[in-house]
């Protein structure tokens, strides 16, 4: 059942590209009415067959979603919103499609018949050329939030389990080369949060098989010292380099926290966007980060009027979208969990990213790893619940990995 949810994904995708082109926002509807369809079908066919009994393998990951997927469903009833329906539905199908995972990957053989390359070129590079060539110069589009630059970084990140064989029995390209890609699409697409968060998964998942062995330890020591430093910086030397985005991004960045730490000297909780500005290094400004950090804060404080209950409790499902304009910056929370924490409360919102976190760990041996754990990095500093193909594909590929990871 693996093939049918990647065919899904496949024509998810290809729909919302279709939606793009044609500006036609009411067809991304369908691949949630699909995925309705399919994570419905999987559940009750797999359930059925096991008598709705639960191996003791998983049974911990199902009873855990299960209780969140309720107790989320029941605060929302006695705090209804209709305003916030469309996410509402969105959060209870991320559990559904996990269970899914869950559930075929632990009962459920991969085929034989390895379609890796299709998937590839479907999934992953199709987007990924459409993007360049289509969406990425173009204005943002509410409508089609994956093809957005920022979230399509995210799509790049989950999609790139495809990359790794995700589905099949084989692995189509070396982890090595799996990296380079995801690397490169990352650069293209100018989106310094996401190809930080690849690094970082990629550097933890190598880390504890590098320092394993000695050998390794000096033949990478070797190889950074003596290769990839100095190309390093000859590339970096090259002219126009710099004038790379991505490139430009990270020197600002890093020459505004640089001159903050030695300059500013006032409490941190005190610090505005104009008092920011003053210590930004010559060049494009790009506030990016300052700006999130500030929004944190304002967010929280805002929250904080409602009083403890408010805190603990949380604002409600969609709460950050309705109260905007209560907000020194009128936008989207731009992180995953400072929304789950204030829209869902401590209590429930601690609940759900302790369980998102326990999950990626559990599998930290396998090299899906990688795309899991960067994506669940990176959603500290964007906005993807609402990103359906995303989001989708991310929680069935954890259900599944973890499951997989435990049949034997």
């Amino acid at each position: 059942m693996v093939t049918v949810w990647i065919n899904t994904f496949i024509i998810s995708i290809l729909i919302f590209m279709v939606a793009y082109v044609s500006n036609a926002g009411f067809l991304t509807v369908i691949p949630t009415l699909i995925i309705i369809a399919v994570s419905s079908y999987t559940l009750l066919k797999i359930l059925k067959r096991t008598s709705f009994t639960i191996n003791h393998r998983i049974a911990r990951f199902f009873i855990v979603t299960v209780l969140l997927a309720l107790t989320f469903l029941f605060k929302y009833l006695i705090f209804f919103d209709s305003t916030g329906v469309t996410l509402a539905l969105k959060i209870i199908l991320y559990h559904l499609v996990f269970l899914s995972g869950l559930l075929i990957g632990f009962y459920e053989d991969l085929p034989f018949r390895d379609r890796s390359w299709l998937h590839i070129a479907i999934i992953f590079a199709i987007p990924v050329i459409f993007f360049i060539l289509v969406a990425k110069d173009n204005p943002p589009s509410s409508a089609l939030f994956v093809f957005n630059r920022n979230p399509f970084a995210g799509y790049t990140l989950s999609a790139s389990a495809i990359l790794l064989g995700f589905g099949t029995r084989t692995q189509p390209i070396t982890l090595l080369t799996y990296v380079a890609i995801v690397c490169i699409a990352l650069l293209i697409n100018s989106t310094l949060g996401a190809l930080l968060a690849f690094i970082m998964a990629v550097l933890i998942y190598f880390a504890p098989r590098i320092l394993k062995n000695f050998k390794l330890i000096i033949g990478v020591a070797t190889l950074l010292v003596f290769i990839l430093l100095p190309l390093g910086f000859l590339v970096m030397s090259l002219p126009g380099v710099e004038n790379i985005i991505i490139f430009e991004r990270l020197n600002f960045v890093h020459g505004l926290f640089q001159n903050m730490f030695r300059g500013y000297k006032g409490s941190w909780l005190d610090l505005d966007m104009a008092t920011a500005v003053r210590f930004a290094p010559s060049g494009d400004l790009d506030m990016s980060a300052i700006f999130r950090i500030l929004h944190w804060i304002d967010i929280f404080s805002v929250l904080s009027e409602g009083g403890n209950s408010a805190m603990l409790l949380g604002g409600g499902t969609d709460w950050i979208s309705e109260n905007e304009n209560r907000f020194t910056y009128r936008l989207a929370a731009h992180n995953e969990y400072v929304r789950i924490l204030v829209e869902q409360g401590l209590i429930l919102g601690i609940s759900i990213i302790a369980s998102i976190f326990a999950g990626i760990w559990s599998i930290r041996r396998s090299h899906f790893f990688i795309p899991l754990f960067s994506l669940t990095v990176y959603f500290a500093s964007e906005n993807l619940i609402n990103d359906f193909a995303t989001t989708s594909i991310f929680f069935f590929v954890l259900g599944h990995t973890i499951a997989f990871e435990r049949r034997s």
